[in-house]
């Protein structure tokens, strides 16, 4: 196979997004913001909207794990402790849970092992997770459901919130 054979990354991603049922490709035209954040094992994202001028927490969604490999590439899944429930997250576009938000993996995609001098055998994995939402013009617009770090809710907010 030689270079001309294999898809652009825009080319790629838009067969991802074609291939997304009527309700959720409805649900991602509908976002408008995408940002990149950082994610590794045990990262938590909280999911919340802004109701009578305060974030009412929806959900906290912890990043459980990375995988990879030839065939299928890279994949993560996600856990709510709200529900329980767990999504496999990869390349293509998914609705978290049953939320107006979209994650997955950028196509190319860049690795990040660290550690400390003390734990050189033993580190934290960061990889890049997308996170699609309506707007984000602001972490306080309200008919917005926002996901957001809990370094960034934690900042916005002046609350502690456990990474």
């Amino acid at each position: 196979m030689q270079d001309t054979d294999f898809l652009t990354v825009e080319d790629h991603f838009e067969l991802f997004i074609d291939g997304l049922n009527t309700h959720d490709l409805k649900g991602y035209r509908g976002c408008k913001h995408t940002r990149t954040e950082t994610a590794y094992k045990g990262r938590n994202f909280l999911v919340y909207k802004m109701v009578d001028g305060k974030p009412v927490e929806l959900d906290r969604i912890v990043v459980n794990d990375f995988s990879a490999c030839d065939e299928y590439g890279a994949s993560t899944s996600l856990v709510s402790l709200t529900t329980k429930q767990t999504l496999t997250v990869g390349y293509a576009p998914m609705r978290v849970f049953d939320y107006p938000l979209f994650v997955w993996i950028p196509l190319h995609s860049k690795l990040r092992w660290a550690t400390t001098q003390q734990a050189m055998h033993k580190g934290s994995l960061g990889f890049p997770l997308n996170v699609r939402t309506r707007s984000r013009f602001g972490l306080r617009e309200t008919h917005v459901t926002y996901m957001e770090t809990g370094h960034s809710f934690g900042t916005e907010f002046n609350q502690a919130c456990a990474e």
